[in-house]
């Protein structure tokens, strides 16, 4: 009698829309997979009505694989964010337990992510983690990254500079593979909508300039939210017949105060628009037609160069990351902003950027995953030793 082949199980993680796109044609090669039993665990903002309920979609393509939990994601202050880690550790937690789960992937540097593989790490369950090794001083997503690495079992990086830091983080080098970014890949892949068609998806009309504005909360800088934010505000409202396109931050420490003071600027500037969540394609797409990404957000490190488009990026919340040529990096102060916004919208700078690499961009990135983690012996990945780096 023919012997079955064992089929691993595998439960991929999706904690916010962001982390769902960069990640969707990888959900779609695992379910394809005859290696692999496959279950996508959604939780965190999708499940909450401030960001849209974004769940509802993404069960309707993927109901059958699906597992829905609610960690309870709401205000973004100290107290809220605690309860849905604890929510996290509680109930993803016990859903693990019930699980023969053979290996978990997450996806970057949220608290709720690093929720999630504490959870699977107690109940002894492998972990592949994607995007590891990057550095970004500015926020408390830097911490979250590599306490996630120390989690994990095995590595996907977007670049070799990431792999030497997850090795000097004291990871085995066998266990850590770059294999390219995921939000180039996915770019690379897109065909992007015309003008027409994002006018009447968003329900605006270009103007002769337009501005994607995407702040986040952020450490260790001398301005206040409110600071930066008036800032913003009164450097973008020097360029006229410009549009000011926000997308809102993601469920931060003192994120509520950045949305706060968009919704009040948005109320009296007609030219002002709001999303809470545009999907990838719609998003890229906008971006593709605008003079400039400005603020915080990795989109203005990871995307904009893709489609050589100038990101404004405003004081040291990505501090580490690698960055294209087609970014400037910007203080805080109303000056350095207005200074940096114009330098963007300079011709000079517009031919420079047509030959801006894309850093991130490696040839089947998803693949190269899936494959690695479907041929993989997981028995050998069971016992995690601390690799000392010889110091010269």
């Amino acid at each position: 009698m023919k012997r079955l082949r064992y089929k691993k199980n595998i439960c991929l993680v999706t904690s916010s829309r962001a982390d769902y796109d960069l990640m969707s044609k990888l959900i779609n090669l695992f379910k394809r997979d005859n290696r692999i039993n496959f279950t996508l665990l959604i939780t965190g903002q999708h499940l909450s009505k401030k960001y849209g309920y974004t769940y509802k979609s993404i069960i309707k393509k993927h109901r059958k694989n699906s597992k829905k939990i609610d960690i309870k994601v709401n205000k973004a202050n100290k107290l809220s964010i605690l309860n849905s880690m604890s929510n996290v550790l509680k109930d993803v937690g016990k859903y693990l337990y019930s699980k023969k789960i053979d290996l978990l992937v997450v996806l970057g540097d949220r608290y709720e992510t690093t929720s999630i593989a504490l959870a699977a790490y107690i109940n002894q369950i492998k972990i592949a983690h994607i995007h590891g090794g990057e550095k970004t001083t500015g926020s408390m997503d830097d911490s979250f990254r590599h306490v996630i690495t120390k989690l994990s079992n095995l590595h996907f990086v977007s670049a070799k500079k990431y792999k030497d830091r997850v090795a000097q983080l004291g990871e085995e080098k066998k266990d850590i593979h770059v294999v390219g970014g995921l939000g180039s890949e996915m770019i690379n892949d897109m065909v992007l909508l015309n003008k027409k068609k994002i006018e009447s998806k968003i329900k605006i009309k270009f103007n002769k300039r337009n501005f994607l504005i995407g702040v986040n909360s952020y450490l260790n800088q001398n301005e206040s939210e409110e600071k930066l934010m008036k800032n913003i505000f009164q450097s973008i409202k020097k360029f006229k017949d410009t549009n000011y396109i926000f997308t809102l931050p993601n469920s931060d420490v003192n994120s509520d105060k950045i949305s706060k003071l968009i919704y009040k600027f948005n109320k009296s500037n007609s030219n002002s628009y709001i999303f809470k969540n545009l999907g990838s394609h719609l998003y890229i797409s906008l971006m593709k037609y605008c003079d400039a990404v400005i603020g915080n957000s990795s989109s203005g490190i990871l995307e904009a160069p893709v489609i050589k488009i100038p990101t404004v990026n405003i004081g040291k919340r990505q501090d580490g990351r690698l960055k294209s040529t087609s970014i400037i990096n910007s203080k805080t102060s109303y000056k350095d902003i207005f200074k940096s916004i114009k330098k963007s919208l300079s011709n000079n700078f517009k031919k420079k950027i047509i030959k801006t690499k894309n850093i991130y961009f490696q040839k089947k990135t998803s693949e190269k995953i899936l494959n690695i983690i479907a041929s993989i012996n997981l028995k050998k990945l069971s016992y995690k030793e601390f690799k000392d780096i010889k110091l010269k």
